[in-house]
């Protein structure tokens, strides 16, 4: 249902519309309490004096969520697109360190769709960056060995010209679920920091577990967010800055499932949950002491909950179609 340029969305688990509001937004608190964007810039994605928006509660499920979603963000993404790789200096080589690391647990999960694929004949293992971006993962992949992998971003900032000109070859990228979803079965499926960013998560989660072969392996992550402590920043606060790590005040993040409901929706779409974990270790090497040395106390925290495997930021489950 649309109203004023919103999306008013029910609980995005239960589907019900009783809930609680914990935090309703307004323009006035977006252009003088938080302080990352402009007056133009929430006018731009829809905003106006007179808006307001909500983080609710389901009285049901318990299952938090933004109620009344501004379409035009993402949009606005999509219509921006990038033709020049940017490098971003806070994407540390230990990001990269890890996505390596959760790719090698996706092939040795998958070793036996790979054997039976190699004993019948067939193609390789079909690989789906679900969420693609710029293509971090689907470069990996192919990097890797994986000769067959397709990228999908319905908001992408990166266009066709961008993967074809920048990544590596022979990536099939699309903004259009139906044409990527014409190359399913998928044996290996990968969707980091997106699952926040979706209108209906619910059905997403399900087209890529019917788009998915038996057997197949899907790693999903999500933010891990205190939604009481960040409520009461949120209703506290004087001013609000990017390095305050608010993270409700992301405009496209409007689902906050804690990892106990997000793992009790993958179990009731049909997958089995193979491990639930946070970020894998940062190995030790000079790179990585050096590293350390250069970070702040907070970050130095965060790398001891790595090697510790204590969740701190991100919850991330490995999950396979029976």
């Amino acid at each position: 249902m649309s109203d004023n340029g919103k999306v008013i969305r029910k609980c995005i688990i239960c589907g019900k519309d009783h809930y609680e509001t914990m935090f309703t937004f307004t323009y006035e608190y977006l252009t003088k309490i938080y302080k990352n964007v402009s007056p133009e810039y929430v006018e731009a994605i829809g905003w106006s004096p007179d808006t307001r928006s909500s983080i609710v509660r389901c009285l049901k499920c318990k299952s938090i969520y933004v109620r009344d979603v501004f379409v035009g963000y993402e949009r606005t993404k999509a219509d921006m697109p990038i033709e020049e790789p940017s490098y971003n200096p806070n994407v540390s080589w230990s990001n990269w360190a890890e996505r390596v690391w959760i790719l090698n647990c996706l092939l040795f999960l998958a070793q036996n769709i790979s054997c039976k694929k190699t004993l019948n004949n067939k193609k390789g293992i079909n690989f789906l960056d679900f969420g693609s971006g710029a293509g971090d993962y689907s470069n990996l992949a192919r990097a890797m060995g994986i000769k067959d992998v397709y990228a999908l971003d319905p908001y992408a900032v990166a266009q066709k010209t961008y993967y074809e000109k920048n990544n590596f070859p022979g990536i099939v990228f699309s903004k259009d679920k139906d044409e990527i979803f014409k190359h399913a079965p998928f044996d290996l499926v990968v969707s980091s920091s997106v699952v926040e960013h979706l209108f209906d998560p619910v059905n997403e989660l399900v087209s890529i577990y019917d788009n998915m072969s038996k057997g197949g392996v899907f790693y999903v992550n999500n933010p891990f967010m205190d939604i009481d402590r960040e409520i009461n920043q949120l209703l506290n606060a004087k001013t609000i800055y990017k390095k305050d790590n608010v993270s409700h005040y992301h405009p496209g993040h409007i689902n906050y499932l804690k990892p106990k409901q997000f793992k009790c929706l993958l179990k009731k779409i049909g997958f089995e949950v193979l491990s639930f974990n946070v970020k894998p270790p940062v190995p030790l090497t000079k790179y990585a002491i050096k590293s350390i040395l250069r970070r702040n106390i907070v970050q130095f925290a965060k790398t001891a909950f790595n090697l510790l495997g204590v969740p701190y930021s991100r919850h991330a489950f490995i999950v396979r179609k029976k």
